[in-house]
């Protein structure tokens, strides 16, 4: 005669299983939602303590970026470039060369560099435009008389010019940053 009555080992068996996996399929979810919160957390603040990567850099800003990033990692001569440049450039047109925009890279570098020139959003229709790039330009050479790459209509356009290292076999040396400068386009028709 069966008693009904008597639980049934193998149920309580079961049960236990599926607390259990129940129990490590929780902790998994919650440790893995754990990091990824520690990670945004982590990860917004970075950029700001370290000056991020690809910096915008303005003539009100540029002194102080500079110091901060001397300041928080040890140079080498050959991670270090210096250029000089004017941040304001006016064309007659934009397939004329400019009357004045200028950008040197300086005798101290140990590498050539050249630049890209790229429209801002605040020109909403032509934002992300790609509209210069430069050839090569050596260590101590400078750059001067050049027409834009785009054709573009009169008037000003805020971009940014970012700046790439090339090493002494013409390829792309990264830095593992990227410098970037906000200049304004003057065309004037």
């Amino acid at each position: 005669m069966e008693d009904n009555n008597m639980p049934d080992n193998s149920s309580k068996k079961s049960s236990k299983k599926g607390v259990i996996i129940i129990s490590i399929v929780a902790f998994v979810i919650i440790a893995i939602l754990g990091v990824i919160i520690w990670y945004l957390i982590i990860g917004a603040e970075e950029p700001e303590e370290k000056g991020g990567r690809g910096i915008l850099v303005t003539p009100e800003n540029v002194d102080e970026i500079m110091e901060q990033q001397e300041a928080e990692r040890e140079v080498k001569p050959e991670d270090y470039y210096t250029t000089n440049m004017n941040s304001s450039w006016n064309f007659k047109s934009s397939t004329e060369p400019s009357e004045n925009a200028y950008v040197k890279n300086d005798e101290d570098n140990p590498y050539a560099v050249y630049f890209d020139v790229v429209l801002t959003n605040e020109n909403m229709s032509e934002e992300g435009r790609l509209v210069y790039t430069s050839p090569y330009i050596g260590v101590g050479e400078e750059l001067t008389n050049f027409a834009l790459d785009e054709e573009l209509a009169p008037g000003d356009y805020n971009a940014i010019l970012t700046y790439h290292i090339v090493d002494e076999n013409d390829d792309y040396r990264d830095l593992n940053r990227e410098v970037a400068v906000s200049i304004t386009l003057h065309i004037q028709g």
